[in-house]
């Protein structure tokens, strides 16, 4: 029997025969090194990233080692210690944005696009090759409010 696994975009057609590799070990093999190379970053042993998140000693250096993976429970208090997506601890990503610091940089950039809208930066503003009227911005710039409270809203009911 012959199974595809996609990783990453790359397709590597396996014979079961040959290899007996699950969707779990795909996982295992990216969270442990992750999980590995983000304590030591952060300069913690394993007892101290296992006090932080409330496991056994012994629980982390299994989950380094590759024996066992956390359910999601565990995989977001890790990935809420380390301030990291649980996408990129497992794998799937190589972004390590969270959503927090994501909704951070849109509310920068939501903030440079009020500052020009105001006109602070003496530049022309223009939509598809148009310059915008004086009333136009005004109304993008009463969306965009609206889009922050929206974003903070979600925030709240952790949507």
């Amino acid at each position: 029997m012959t199974f595809v696994i996609i990783i990453k975009k790359v397709v590597l057609k396996v014979n079961k025969n040959d290899y007996n590799i699950n969707r779990k070990e795909v996982i295992t093999i990216k969270f442990n090194t992750r999980l590995k190379e983000l304590r030591l970053e952060k300069g913690q042993t394993q007892k101290e990233l296992a006090n932080a998140i409330e496991v056994g000693r012994t629980t982390i250096s299994e989950y380094e080692s590759g024996k066992i993976v956390p359910k999601q429970e565990g995989l977001l208090k890790i990935a809420n210690h380390f301030n990291v997506s649980v996408d990129y601890l497992t794998g799937v990503s190589n972004e390590r944005a969270t959503r927090k610091q994501n909704v951070s940089d849109l509310d920068a950039l939501l903030n440079t696009i009020h500052h020009i809208l105001l006109d602070e930066y003496d530049t022309p503003v223009t939509y598809e090759g148009e310059q915008l009227s004086s009333r136009q911005k005004i109304i993008v710039d009463q969306l965009i409010e609206q889009l922050r409270d929206n974003i903070e809203m979600l925030l709240q009911l952790k949507v």
